[in-house]
């Protein structure tokens, strides 16, 4: 069986240039496709933030699913670089994730004033729907760190295991 799982990371290394190149286009390509689509940016206004923030909190399930794959490819494939980039990117992304579940809340109560009384209801749910799928993103991201960050310390207490030969064989001076 031990064959079988070296097979397996042969294949998955042989492919993993192409595996991180579509991981790179997962996590950059739909954030940057719904801001470009953005009608005139106006950053001021706590309405176009929030509907802004609504956007972009929907389309980040796709560059997670990339973040994860790099996450998992470096781990069978067992390079240490991915793990520590894939750590940096997740924690980054958990901060700008965290940061934008404070402003679309923040900004989702100013806006709130501002709508009418029939459609408030609605404006609700679509609110805590919203704020739930950006905590479950912060949740994902932590969670793909300390994978990445765990699998990090597993190869390296693996390699500290492999290259620390015994110093001493016996007892110096008896």
């Amino acid at each position: 069986m031990a064959g079988t799982n070296d097979s397996h990371a042969t294949v998955v290394a042989k492919y993993a240039v192409a595996i991180y190149f579509v991981a790179v286009l997962m996590i950059l390509l739909p954030p940057l496709d719904v801001i470009l689509s953005l009608p005139q940016y106006q950053p001021e206004s706590a309405r176009w933030r929030f509907g802004a923030l609504g956007l972009i909190s929907g389309a980040m399930l796709v560059p997670i699913a990339g973040l994860l794959l790099a996450s998992m490819t470096a781990t069978i494939t067992r390079q240490r670089w991915v793990y520590r980039t894939v750590l940096v990117v997740s924690a980054l992304m958990g901060v700008v994730f965290l940061a934008v579940l404070v402003s679309f809340g923040l900004d989702a109560v100013q806006v709130r004033r501002e709508t009418v009384a029939e459609v408030r209801r609605r404006y609700d749910i679509t609110v805590l729907k919203t704020l739930l799928m950006q905590f479950t993103q912060v949740v994902a991201v932590a969670l793909i760190g300390r994978s990445a960050w765990r699998a990090d310390r597993a190869r390296e207490s693996e390699r500290g295991t492999q290259r620390t030969p015994e110093l001493f064989a016996g007892t110096v001076g008896r």
